[in-house]
């Protein structure tokens, strides 16, 4: 009898571990009645866009990136699968489902698929979720604090996964440029005075709609000034996230002490995705006003440029 009631617990036991196999994963992808959850990863991001002078980072974001999948051969969402969120703790490159299980498809077919971070809540009318993510650089975080709020995007993955080869490698862009600033006092320039002192870019776009399957960022406002962030007690530290703009002939970056404006003329400048562009102004007031002394760099790049 004991026989009998250890062999029953035996068999209630193996169809349990049957039935969480059936819902989570798949120990033979072969078997035509099993699915196979998608297994993702995040690559490195590339600081664009010179091999030579590359700089690469790990993925270290915490926080949800959004997945979309596509049938192999059309622009179709698969199984509703729609900017599904998943999960990064920062402690590795392996991204968790939050809700909800992507799965390939049972028949073996291959899927495409494209993510983004920061995962949000979008707009649109296609895929019931919407597909444009919404831009808002107004509010300008500490260079710690860039990367939670750094639209990454993969663009189209092509199809080369399937339930027999079950890992996808997301291989994230950064979308924005990145402005890092150092300024020093000059002559007539005090150290209290970096502390008042306001430095802002002109021309700039704030607000945008990022099309995912497209790629394509649309201002939605008009443009203005942008004020760099300040963030050390000092006032030596600036730094801005910046929408990619090609250059404006009208465009200056502007030091702002009490009334006096001194303009140092960018026009000729582009900031372009990818890219970090940092400069190291030193400030000196001159009988022609506030003169800007600057060193560029710009993956490599230099330039002097005068604000007076």
């Amino acid at each position: 009898m004991r026989n009998k009631y250890f062999l029953l617990a035996a068999a209630l036991l193996a169809f349990a571990s049957c039935d969480k196999n059936e819902t989570t994963s798949s120990i033979d992808p072969t078997d035509p009645a099993k699915r196979v959850a998608v297994q993702f990863t995040g690559s490195t991001l590339d600081i664009e866009p010179a091999p030579e002078t590359r700089a690469v980072s790990p993925w270290k974001q915490t926080g949800k990136i959004g997945i979309y999948a596509f049938y192999q051969t059309s622009d179709e969402i698969a199984d509703d699968y729609a900017n599904v969120p998943y999960a990064c703790d920062g402690s590795g490159n392996t991204f968790t489902p939050v809700d909800k299980t992507i799965y390939f498809p049972v028949n073996g077919s291959r899927l495409r698929f494209m993510a983004y971070f920061p995962h949000q809540n979008l707009t649109g009318p296609i895929y019931k979720t919407g597909t444009t993510y919404k831009v808002d650089l107004t509010t300008q975080p500490n260079p710690d604090g860039q990367a939670a709020v750094e639209l990454l995007w993969t663009g189209g993955i092509t199809a080369s996964a399937n339930k027999m080869q079950p890992n996808v490698s997301l291989n994230f862009k950064r979308q924005y440029a990145r402005i890092m600033l150092t300024v020093k006092n000059g002559n007539g320039i005090t150290a209290d005075d970096l502390k008042k002192m306001t430095v802002s870019i002109t021309d700039m776009h704030r607000k945008a709609d990022f099309n995912l399957m497209t790629g394509r960022l649309t201002p939605t406002d008009n443009a203005a000034s942008l004020t760099l962030k300040d963030y050390t007690a000092d006032g030596t530290g600036r730094t801005a996230l910046v929408l990619p703009t090609t250059a404006d002939a009208g465009r200056t970056m502007d030091f702002t002490l009490g009334t006096d404006t001194f303009r140092w003329p960018i026009g000729g400048k582009a900031f372009e995705a990818g890219k970090s562009y940092t400069y190291t102004v030193t400030v000196n007031r001159t009988p022609l006003g506030l003169t800007a002394t600057v060193t560029e760099w710009e993956e490599g790049a230099g330039d002097n440029g005068i604000a007076e």
